[in-house]
Order: structure tokens, then C-alpha cells, then sequence
């Protein structure tokens, strides 16, 4: 049986959880989406997120990586913004999905290899790499910023992925 992830309740304004915490959805406003997940995710893990979509704005979700427990990190610290407010901070690694990617049901499955890169794929088919260079030294928890025309990510049970 496999473990939906959850998000953490540490999150920017603008977002609201729902579905035991599996589904974060940004409102009123294009950015203050920054969230995170509840626990670190472990080197090779996969996880995927299911995506919302409003054509009203531009733009799409940022997604990386922080070394910093969210638990740590107080809600009125968060900027409106991953990036650059966050990754220009050491320990906040993120960046974002290309607009075409992220469409009404696009399903996001990713997971950081022992090199320190975290591959993505859209609906099965491989993307390549999103990040490289990330501490596998130390916890990760996943880290999002639902923004521009992202209106919702839902974690959900990863499929197949045929990884060469």
C-alpha cells in the first residue's frame, strides 16, 4: 500500500488544504502559494501531483526542494514568492514547470536520484532534469509555490515510470 503524501500546514497565505491535507489550492490571487510537504521524502522516491489550471493568469508552479523542516519556519517569514524570494536563500532549491506542462490533469511524478537530481516526468513521459546539485547528505521536504496559472496540486499514488 502506498502512503499519499501530505502538505504541510505551514504554507503561504494564499493557499488552502483540503483532502486529509493531500491537496493544497491557491486563491484570490496569482502568488503567496509557496507550501510544503508534511515529512522529507527519501532519495528515490517517487512522488506525483495531479494539477489545476486557470488560463486567467501566466505562469506555472515552481517546484524544488528545501533542507529546512517546515515545522521551523514561521508562516509570516514566508515571502510571496519560491522564486527568487527562496532560492536565493542557501537551503531552498526550486524551479518552474514549463507553462505548457501544466495543464488541467497533468500528473507531475518526480523523484531525486543518489546524483542529486531530481527528474520529472508529465504524464509518463520523460522531461529530464529539473534540479541538480541537491544535498543527499541531508532530509529533504518537497516545496511548491502553486503560482501564475497553477491553481491546485494533489499529491497522488505515483504510476509505472519506465526509467532507462
Amino acid at each position: 500500500m502506498y502512503d499519499i503524501l501530505q502538505f504541510h500546514g505551514c504554507h503561504g497565505r494564499g493557499i488552502i488544504l483540503s483532502e486529509n491535507g493531500s491537496a493544497a489550492t491557491r486563491y484570490n490571487d496569482f502568488c503567496n502559494g509557496i507550501c510544503f510537504s508534511a515529512k522529507p521524502i527519501k532519495i528515490g522516491q517517487k512522488v506525483c501531483i495531479e494539477l489545476t489550471f486557470n488560463p486567467e493568469w501566466s505562469g506555472a508552479i515552481r517546484m524544488g526542494v528545501t533542507r529546512y523542516d517546515p515545522g521551523q519556519i514561521k508562516v509570516s517569514s514566508l515571502p510571496r514568492y519560491v522564486c527568487p524570494d527562496l532560492t536565493n536563500q542557501e537551503g531552498y532549491w526550486a524551479r518552474a514547470l514549463n507553462e505548457k506542462y501544466a495543464d488541467n490533469g497533468n500528473r507531475i511524478t518526480f523523484y531525486i536520484n543518489k546524483s542529486g537530481q531530481l527528474h520529472y516526468f508529465v504524464n509518463k513521459e520523460d522531461k529530464g532534469i529539473l534540479l541538480n546539485n541537491l544535498p543527499t547528505n541531508k532530509q529533504l521536504w518537497l516545496l511548491f509555490d502553486i503560482y501564475g496559472s497553477t491553481t491546485s496540486a494533489k499529491f497522488i499514488q505515483p504510476g509505472e515510470l519506465f526509467v532507462s
